[in-house]
């Protein structure tokens, strides 16, 4: 039990911005890349999906004043977010900046520095889709 998170491309016309996810699109749909309990990034994720129009992101505060992003029932299996070039370069800002968002869920575990290498590798692999013409989209299950 966890975090689950996959990148895919597609040529889909319906994988744009925030959206719903249910049906099953083998055929259509190719996986490029997969996490497994990387929060952070799964927080980046959320608030594009919020900026593209899917549900909120909630914030608490621990008992030190720190604010931490938590994760409710919106942005988990059946819903993806599209990227684009333009959230490439953000998401590779962040990344290189070790700048994600941190993050926590239940069962989500923490994420740890050595994912920055994957993030990066996940980055090149999404641009030379974009640059084939394919769609990328993140989805996750936990």
């Amino acid at each position: 039990m966890g975090l689950d998170q996959y990148a895919y491309t597609t040529t889909r016309e319906d994988a744009v911005g925030a959206f719903a996810n249910t049906e099953d699109h083998e055929g259509t749909d190719t996986l490029i890349h997969t996490w497994r309990k990387h929060p952070d990034l799964h927080g980046w994720m959320e608030r594009l999906y919020e900026a593209k129009g899917g549900a909120g992101v909630q914030i608490d505060t621990d008992a030190d004043g720190v604010q931490h992003q938590c994760m409710g029932d919106e942005f988990n299996a059946g819903q993806a977010v599209a990227l684009d070039a333009g959230d490439l370069d953000k998401l590779e800002e962040a990344v290189r900046a070790n700048a994600l968002p941190t993050t926590r869920g239940f069962f989500f575990g923490e994420s740890v520095p050595e994912d920055k290498a994957s993030d990066l590798e996940f980055l090149k692999k999404a641009r030379e889709a974009l640059e084939k013409g394919l769609r990328v989209y993140y989805t996750s299950w936990w």
